[in-house]
């Protein structure tokens, strides 16, 4: 069983001996005889004849290789190995971004003391250009973005763009007091959508 550090798990057993609830336990061992989840028969249930599941188990915070202990007094009744690795299913994250910090975002607008509502911003438009790198280049939480230089500069790019567009009229770009508005392309995406096109899987044409 693979499960993520610090998660909530379940485990089953097939005893083949029915009516054992609220006298069997289970635990957790590192294999080193230290013991990293108490012996416990708090939640385990009968769901079948001799079939008995365990809710509400929580994961050693290290991951590693553990061993699950089922008892019926001393008794042994199985065992199971448990595996806890950052790679294990948990609970829904954000896919990988933002691929930059709110820092360098402040440094581009000019924002070196932004207020409360200025940061929540900030991390809003930062959250909305990483959602849509990772619409434009598919990825998802079985599929993470990977570290790349060129993901951050677009995260970052796109979330300055972003920045502009709520405090201007509608598809113009402020410029400063020395030059006038710069009308936005309608497909304001499309620049982006190139610059990340070495990130592309391209399958060969036979």
């Amino acid at each position: 069983m693979n499960v993520a550090p610090n998660s909530t798990f379940e485990a089953v057993i097939d005893t083949g001996e029915p009516g054992l609830a609220g006298m069997i336990t289970v635990e957790a061992n590192d294999n080193t005889s230290t013991t990293v989840i108490a012996p416990t028969a708090a939640g385990i249930i009968e769901i079948a004849a001799g079939v008995y599941a365990a809710a509400g188990l929580a994961a050693p915070a290290a991951g590693g290789q553990y061993t699950l202990i089922w008892k019926h007094g001393a008794e042994v009744l199985g065992i199971e190995d448990l595996t806890v690795t950052f790679s294990a299913p948990g609970p829904p994250v954000p896919t990988g971004g933002p691929y930059v910090d709110i820092s360098e975002l402040q440094r581009v607008l000019g924002k070196t003391s932004p207020t409360a509502a200025e940061t929540d911003a900030m991390n809003r438009v930062l959250a909305a250009a990483a959602a849509e790198i990772d619409w434009d280049l598919g990825y998802t939480v079985d599929n993470p973005a990977p570290a790349s230089d060129i993901v951050a500069a677009v995260n970052l790019e796109r979330a300055a763009e972003l920045w502009r567009f709520s405090y201007s009229t509608s598809g113009v770009l402020p410029q400063g007091p020395e030059l006038g508005p710069v009308i936005a392309p309608r497909d304001t995406w499309h620049r982006h959508h190139l610059r990340l096109s070495p990130l592309r899987v391209h399958v060969g044409i036979a």
